[in-house]
């Protein structure tokens, strides 16, 4: 047959190499065959982000935890087992983050008191509030 296609070409090959882009390797790049992590916890081992999360978590024994992690850029999660001192590197290597956090949500939190400020003014200048607004009267 003339024209038979190539293996590359056939559409059940090329949906076989989507879903296995989208699903990511079976074993993740940076852990190894014995599940042990390796590198940095908030290191995505699909995606490369630093973005990796603790979702849940809870002591898997005396001297370790149980950590459901998840990618903020890819979704991708796993389940890792970490001892203190893992946890401990793991909680420096999220601080820089959350410093990041706290400073646009206080950044956010400014801005919106300076609207809610100028909105509250507006109202002031055209007698859309007064004092009896702000009083206490059961029978309003």
């Amino acid at each position: 047959m003339a024209d038979r296609q190539e293996p590359s070409a056939n559409p059940t090959s090329k949906l076989r190499q989507l879903l296995l882009r989208i699903r990511g390797p079976l074993l993740p790049v940076g852990v190894a065959a014995c599940g042990r992590v390796r590198g940095r916890l908030v290191d995505c081992a699909v995606c490369g982000s630093s973005l990796v999360n603790p979702v849940d978590w809870h002591t898997h024994d005396e001297s370790r935890w149980w950590v459901l992690l998840r990618c903020g850029e890819c979704a991708w999660s796993r389940v890792a087992i970490i001892t203190d001192a893992e946890a401990e590197r793991f909680e420096r290597d999220l601080e820089p983050g959350l410093r990041k956090i706290a400073k646009a949500a206080a950044k956010l939190d400014r801005e919106r008191m300076l609207w809610e400020g100028e909105i509250f003014l507006a109202a002031l200048q055209r007698d859309l509030i007064d004092s009896a607004d702000f009083t206490r009267d059961p029978r309003r």
